[in-house]
């Protein structure tokens, strides 16, 4: 028997059992084939490790790229986080407001002050003093200004006043019909300007009055009063129409007055008043001098004949 026999017997003894008849011929040509050992260049192992080398390394550079693109997101977002914070910070606003019929004295952050008078607002970003120094009100303010080179700038609901470092007062409402807005300085110089093409140079003991109805300035000069009387607790209302008298109370206290079969055009007052008053107690003086009946509401009080 020929070696080629045994080698074949052999194989096919050595079928695994239950083996399918159409995978006995692969069986036979696997058991046939040269069992001769392969060998692999040195040529051929190097071109393999420089293959693997380099899918490590090309991992390698994935995760480094992943990992910077990470850093960069984190780098972006802290920035617009911090972005947003100082926005927050430099635009969001410090408001006050006196209570009704009382005084409120506020300390600005490079010690200028300002008093404000009953029902009266003051508002000023929270940067104030680091890039400039600009405050917003609505009613009547004392300003006692510290000498800056930042220009102090007043905004109001009719007038801009612009000033170094002095003391002024300022009246000026947004919701006022009859009251004037009237700037009155004390001490230094001060630039007033309305929202139009007017603007006044002032100095100590001069002021000037804004019409609404004509939109004009009227200046006047050698005012003897170094501070308004409310900065001491007082109501003054010297020859003041019976419109605006109304009106200055209910700024002043913010309340409602409403007025019925009154023709109140031709009619003037002068009066005092000190702190202690109330408006009750101001409507009912009125009343008695003038003759009118005043009424409690719900909101306010109705003076009428």
């Amino acid at each position: 028997m020929k070696s080629s026999d045994k080698h074949t017997n052999k194989d096919a003894q050595s079928f695994p059992k239950n083996l399918p008849p159409d995978l006995q011929e692969t069986w036979h040509l696997f058991g046939s084939a040269p069992r001769t050992p392969q060998s692999i260049s040195t040529v051929e192992t190097e071109e393999a490790l420089s293959n693997v080398w380099g899918k490590i390394k090309a991992k390698k550079k994935t995760g480094n790229s992943v990992a910077l693109k990470n850093r960069w997101i984190i780098t972006i977002a802290a920035t617009l986080l911090l972005a947003a914070l100082t926005s927050v910070f430099l635009f969001s606003e410090v408001k006050f407001q006196a209570p009704s019929g009382e005084q409120l004295q506020v300390v600005l952050a490079d010690g200028s002050t300002v008093l404000l008078n009953g029902n009266s607002s003051l508002s000023y970003p929270r940067s104030y003093g680091l890039i400039s120094r600009t405050v917003s009100i609505n009613g009547e303010a004392y300003f006692d200004v510290e000498s800056s080179d930042k220009p102090f700038i007043v905004h109001a609901p009719t007038t801009r006043i612009e000033v170094l470092g002095t003391k002024f007062t300022v009246l000026d409402w947004k919701e006022s019909k009859y009251t004037k807005p009237n700037i009155l300085v004390e001490k230094g110089k001060v630039a007033v300007s309305a929202y139009t093409d007017d603007s006044y140079q002032l100095v100590k003991d001069e002021g000037v009055t804004f019409d609404h109805s004509t939109r004009s300035f009227y200046e006047y000069k050698n005012v003897n009063q170094e501070k308004p009387n409310w900065i001491n607790g007082e109501l003054f209302f010297d020859n003041l129409s019976m419109n605006e008298f109304f009106e200055r109370l209910e700024l002043h206290f913010g309340t409602s007055i409403r007025i019925e079969n009154l023709d109140l055009d031709d009619e003037f007052i002068r009066a005092y008043y000190s702190s202690e008053k109330s408006i009750e107690d101001i409507l009912n003086d009125i009343s008695v001098v003038k003759g009118f009946q005043v009424k409690k509401l719900h909101k306010g009080y109705m003076v009428s004949k």
